[in-house]
């Protein structure tokens, strides 16, 4: 029986659906954008200066530099694997699976699968606290709930809706940037002042 599950499932991961059936995002929109959204979003604001206040500015550099190095030994060890075999639907799960086998392709997505699934929770966390920083009155419990909500329900509602709030959010993530290398001028802000915004 596990057998004539492993054929089925190894002859679903090599078939290559006809073209014109699915919608492919490409490397810019599918690849490119998600990752960069992923790195210029709660890590970067609200958790690299955590890191820099705790371990100092070397120790963070260190840590980015070692996180760097497992990126890059990644993505060659992916691009080597990539170009022998033919990419399916499933994306890493596909690549480890025809790579090394399904047993080894479900043992390493398994833990992926969770690690995903914390992932959520942890940019909600994200998302509360920033927004409890503009609104400080507003119930963080409510706050979390609502946002996991929006997000469920965009969900379920269509994937597409969610792969075209990325170029909106990227927009914004761009000015937000901007006013961030803005800030460096003398005239813009003012240095050293601690804003505490209350609802009006």
């Amino acid at each position: 029986m596990w057998r004539r599950l492993a054929s089925l499932t190894r002859s679903a991961l090599q078939t290559v659906p006809p073209s014109g059936e699915a919608r492919k995002f490409g490397t810019f929109e599918g690849v490119f954008l998600p990752t960069l959204l992923t790195i210029l979003g709660a890590v970067m604001y609200l958790r690299t200066g955590w890191v820099v206040g705790n371990a100092g500015l070397l120790g963070a550099l260190s840590i980015i530099v070692m996180a760097n190095l497992i990126t890059l030994c990644t993505g060659l060890s992916i691009s080597s694997v990539a170009t022998n075999i033919r990419v399916g639907a499933g994306g890493s799960f596909s690549i480890i699976s025809q790579s090394l086998g399904l047993e080894v392709g479900g043992s390493v997505n398994v833990p992926f699968y969770i690690a995903q699934s914390i992932s959520v929770a942890f940019y909600l966390f994200a998302f509360t606290e920033g927004w409890q920083s503009i609104f400080p009155r507003h119930p963080v419990v409510l706050v979390l709930f609502t946002a996991f909500f929006i997000c469920t329900l965009v969900a379920f509602v269509s994937v597409g809706i969610a792969a075209r709030m990325r170029y909106p959010i990227l927009i914004l993530v761009g000015f937000s940037l901007f006013a961030v290398f803005l800030g460096i001028f003398p005239g813009f802000g003012t240095p050293g002042a601690v804003y505490s915004p209350t609802l009006v």
